[in-house]
């Protein structure tokens, strides 16, 4: 997909984002709690849960606002293209003391706010049109090296939303000095 370095979401300093997730459906096991009690057996960074469906994966580069003030690093990006759903921003925060705890806040059409930690369930919310669920969020392993607008951050994280069946994705967002650009 190519980069779209047309337009700046929000104010602060321009960086070029490489987001690529992989999205298991149906993971098993059907709830947090077994996930969690498994992680607890097996630590190993790169297992993943047994799977019912075919893995969706997804890429996209763009361009990416990166802010910093006071502790908080925050970058913003649009997601509209990939979500096929026009007008939605997503916004990526952590503090610059815990890069481990990252809050994903979406906004437009597809609304929700989320905080991933390894090894911790964190309740948000989901919203499509007129109609919120709760949602679950299990961290499995949050890497985060993002220092004055360049690094990456990796999250492992299933979700179970309203009880249904849960999904595990594994997401990196990687983010780059932008290119320089011709005289």
């Amino acid at each position: 997909m190519a980069a779209k370095f047309d337009k700046l979401p929000v104010d602060g300093t321009p960086v070029k984002l490489t987001v690529s997730s992989v999205i298991y459906e149906n993971a098993i096991p059907d709830s947090l709690v077994d996930i969690a009690e498994a992680d607890e057996i097996d630590n190993d960074e790169d297992t993943c849960l047994e799977e019912a469906d075919s893995p969706q994966k997804l890429e996209q580069v763009t361009v990416a606002s990166y802010s910093e003030l006071d502790g908080r690093v925050t970058v913003t990006y649009d997601d509209s293209e990939i979500l096929d759903m026009p007008e939605t921003l997503t916004q990526i925060t952590f503090k610059t003391d815990e890069p481990g705890c990252v809050c994903i806040v979406r906004s437009g059409a597809l609304r929700s706010m989320v905080t991933v930690e390894a090894g911790k369930t964190n309740m948000g919310e989901y919203s499509f049109g007129p109609y919120t669920m709760p949602i679950a969020f299990y961290g499995r392993r949050v890497v985060n090296t993002v220092k004055d607008g360049v690094g990456t951050i990796e999250l492992d994280y299933t979700v179970e939303i309203s009880g249904s069946d849960t999904s595990h994705t594994k997401m990196k967002l990687t983010l780059e000095k932008l290119p320089a650009s011709p005289l």
